[in-house]
């Protein structure tokens, strides 16, 4: 009898075509991404080298020195005296090397600076001269002091409160002062004039007193002088 042959039939595989398709492809893109990662970072690489090679060198520029020490030579402190007024019982401070016009009892003197004969400051003490408006408060006084006291000075051109280092309130006034007659006509404006309150125990009512400090010459070369005696007065009983 003849034997009869049954032929092999392959295995059937798990694995379907189209899923191994899909896993070359995947795997495909990830080589391409791999590969455009790669250039990306090379490019990166190549444009730092460059921009650093092409960079100019910038020598830094020097930086000038802006404080007080740099730009001002040092200078020696300036030294101080005090004057005190015996007769209205105040005191301010002033310069070694300036002189005093007058002595502590005076109730007008002035200030000379060093090597001057003439004053440029002056200091009074004088009873308020008031006008038809009868008594009013110290700041309005100061609107029309000099008008009612000094010949051509017609009207109050600048007033400024200030406050000394004791806590004295006064007032910085400047004028309008017209020519003297036969002058030309015209008008100018008057240096600093700075008026405080005196003590009611000195006088009160008609008798009320005021103190006046003024620049009389030269006020833009001695207003640090003329500042500084302002804020150092004080009344000492």
């Amino acid at each position: 009898m003849e034997e009869k042959v049954t032929p092999e039939v392959p295995e059937k595989s798990d694995v379907k075509p189209e899923t191994v398709i899909k896993k070359s492809a995947l795997n495909g893109w990830k080589v391409q991404l791999t590969l455009l990662a790669g250039i990306i970072v090379v490019g990166v690489i190549v444009l730092v080298i460059a921009k650093k090679n092409t960079t100019p060198n910038v020598t830094p520029t020097p930086q000038v020195a802006t404080s007080t020490e740099a730009q001002n030579p040092t200078t020696a402190p300036i030294t101080r005296k005090t004057y005190t007024n015996t007769k209205y019982g105040y005191s301010f401070e002033y310069p070694s090397d300036w002189t005093v016009l007058g002595t502590a009892s005076d109730a007008t003197f002035g200030l000379a600076p060093s090597g001057a004969t003439d004053a440029a400051i002056s200091v009074d003490v004088s009873t308020m001269v008031q006008d038809d408006r009868g008594a009013v408060s110290f700041a309005e006084y100061a609107k029309t002091a000099a008008r009612n006291e000094i010949q051509n000075y017609t009207s109050l051109s600048t007033i400024k409160e200030i406050t000394t280092t004791s806590g004295l309130v006064g007032y910085e006034t400047t004028w309008k002062v017209a020519s003297m007659p036969g002058a030309g006509g015209g008008s100018s404006v008057s240096d600093p004039m700075t008026y405080f309150p005196v003590p009611a125990k000195y006088g009160t009512g008609m008798l009320t007193k005021r103190l006046q400090i003024a620049a009389v010459t030269d006020y833009a070369k001695y207003q640090s002088v003329y500042d500084a005696i302002l804020l150092s007065l004080s009344f000492t009983n």
